[in-house]
């Protein structure tokens, strides 16, 4: 049985050491539709890596619920980048069968890979299990024609809200194409 967890970070730059002001972790199998999911928030003056002066104003202009949850952080990095892992292996991120997922992973994973190294924990999953749900979005689009619209979001930039999204429309990708290979075995 195939595990997902979709992984969501807000930061205060785009470069693969931005510097991570909340991120949300959400899981689930490919058995059972129920989703287990957290955020954690740093507080922004003991984050770690590069502030970007314009991801910051971009950052004023969003909804103001939104921002304030988002920046109103009080943990520090090495208490959230544990408690992450702590996380992930409590819900059986660590098996072998487990595969994570960014949105875009070209994004996500460098700046969380370097969060955990700059915390001194070690990461809970290798690279081999990254995989990158916008590209197979793309590829479904592009490439095979599926008309797939993403669901809708009430609260965009929400770190909890884009995660559950990005993971539910993963499975609804995940149904689709096991559809067209395996009509009598699609996940839902």
């Amino acid at each position: 049985m195939t595990k997902r967890v979709m992984i969501d970070l807000e930061t205060m730059s785009t470069r693969p050491n931005a510097a991570v002001i909340a991120l949300t972790v959400a899981m689930r199998d490919d058995v059972n539709p129920h989703i287990s999911a957290r955020t954690w928030r740093i507080d922004q003056t003991l984050a770690i890596g590069h502030v970007d002066e314009q991801t910051c104003k971009w950052w004023n202009e969003q909804n103001e619920g939104i921002k304030n949850f988002v920046w109103g952080g009080n943990e520090s990095p090495i208490e959230v980048f544990s408690s992450v892992r702590s996380w992930i292996s409590a819900h059986g991120g660590n098996d072998e069968d487990v595969l994570y997922y960014g949105d875009p992973a070209d994004f996500d994973f460098p700046i969380i890979r370097n969060q955990f190294f700059e915390a001194g924990i070690e990461c809970p999953w290798e690279w081999r299990h990254q995989r990158c749900s916008r590209t197979m979005r793309k590829v479904m689009i592009e490439v095979m024609g599926i008309n797939f619209v993403e669901s809708d979001n009430p609260r965009p930039h929400h770190p909890y809200y884009d995660t559950v999204q990005q993971l539910n429309d993963l499975y609804r990708m995940i149904g689709i194409l096991q559809e067209m290979v395996h009509p009598a075995q699609v996940i839902t």
